[in-house]
């Protein structure tokens, strides 16, 4: 399960073996998922649901799974290091940037990890310079963890947004 916040553009997504479901406000379905207005519209409050076996569940899956933890990670060159201290617990602080392209502006990026015990990502934020910020949570670490589907009434097929 992840909650992503995009200034006010707010989504939910929930996976688990047999579907996959997108939840979110109006500009958090059309700006993070990429719906049209009107398919937002349709969905309202309800979640969409995406079959085990499609290409949809695929694509939101792969967001969610540890192995999408590697996006967040920096490459070695240029990336700044530090050490502070969050609500008591000191943790290791990495900093980088990504060069804007002809299609993305500058990114600013930091990772904090945890540097007591094992050494693991806990938040990633990202910046940039077009004033979107997005703040990536990691917690559970090593926990089974349930998620259960929305109540069958407050889905609504991928299949029946796309006709």
């Amino acid at each position: 399960m992840e909650t992503i916040a995009l200034g006010a553009a707010t989504a939910t997504i929930k996976v688990t073996p047999s579907y996959a479901y997108i939840s979110g406000s109006s500009s958090g379905l059309t700006t993070i998922f990429g719906l049209s207005a009107a398919q937002a519209k349709e969905i309202g409050k309800r979640w969409v649901s995406f079959k085990a076996g499609t290409s949809q569940y695929s694509d939101v899956r792969s967001g969610v799974t540890m192995s999408s933890v590697d996006s967040v990670l920096p490459e070695a060159k240029g990336t700044k290091t530090s050490m502070a201290d969050v609500k008591g617990t000191k943790v290791y602080v990495l900093t980088w940037t990504v060069a804007a392209t002809s299609s993305t502006p500058k990114t600013s990026n930091t990772l904090t990890i945890s540097a007591v015990g094992a050494a693991l990502p806990i938040k990633e934020t990202a910046s940039d310079a077009a004033g979107d910020h997005e703040t990536l949570l990691l917690s559970k670490w090593g926990e089974h963890v349930s998620v259960s589907a929305p109540p069958a009434a407050s889905t609504i097929s991928y299949s029946q947004l796309t006709g």
